[in-house]
């Protein structure tokens, strides 16, 4: 039956957005945030300095505005700081203004009482276009969800089940294409070496979703139970008159 189909679906898409593995450098806390180091260095057309607790990041000068770089995170591993940032330019059909600039951005440091000896600048660029994608895909099937809960609010007030494959087929053609869309955007970013810098963003959003898809699923599997029930009723129904 088509909506035993999709209540599997929901119930499996939750499993899917949640079945995440992670692997990489876990970011270090300190006791020791404070520390005064001033280092500057340059990579590429990116720089770095580090002083009173904060890792700054400089892109060289800009002709115009609306260039920006973001340091995603900072983690200390074995005295080596590494500096995660990524870098976004204008548009062609953006209006920017006609200035020269110079983009930078501050990210505090990771406290730690060892000395930091060696600081790496890693760009996440694509890292971070594919994690902003898997944000509005994810915010797009949370309403999705809300949407599917109205239909189910209302099916199950009005108890018009003879419209019950109607709306679970419309549910199912809203649901599907963005959970595979996720899955995709998911497995993408997890083929990046530099994945585990979204670990938390990333289970934290599937934890959210995972809630939501199981409290629909739920809705549907009543709904499914109450159809049985209704439908078992009417046939005994109809066995009493024939008998």
């Amino acid at each position: 039956m088509l909506i035993k189909k999709v209540l599997t679906g929901l119930l499996i898409g939750s499993f899917l957005i949640t079945s995440l593995a992670f692997a990489g450098q876990t970011p270090l806390t300190s006791k020791n945030a404070s520390t005064k180091i001033s280092t500057q260095s340059q990579q590429n057309d990116v720089s770095y300095k580090i002083q009173d607790g904060y890792v700054y990041v400089f892109w060289e000068q800009k002709p115009t505005a609306g260039y920006q770089i973001k340091i995603v995170n900072a983690t200390l591993n074995n005295n080596t700081l590494y500096v995660y940032f990524c870098k976004q330019s204008p548009k062609p059909s953006n209006m920017v203004a006609q200035v020269i600039t110079y983009p930078k951005d501050k990210f505090k440091l990771p406290t730690s009482n060892k000395p930091i000896k060696e600081v790496k600048l890693i760009d996440v660029t694509t890292l971070e276009q594919t994690y902003q994608e898997f944000v509005k895909v994810s915010q797009n099937y949370e309403k999705t969800l809300n949407e599917v809960k109205m239909i189910l609010n209302k099916l199950r007030t009005e108890k018009d089940y003879e419209k019950l494959n109607d709306k679970i087929l419309f549910i199912n053609e809203k649901i599907t294409p963005i959970q595979t869309k996720m899955e995709q955007l998911i497995q993408k970013m997890k083929a990046d070496k530099n994945y585990a810098v979204y670990k938390s963003k990333v289970e934290q959003i599937a934890r959210d979703l995972k809630t939501k898809t199981n409290d629909v699923a739920n809705q549907l599997s009543k709904i499914l139970q109450s159809l049985q029930k209704q439908t078992k009723q009417k046939g005994e129904e109809i066995e009493n008159l024939l008998n």
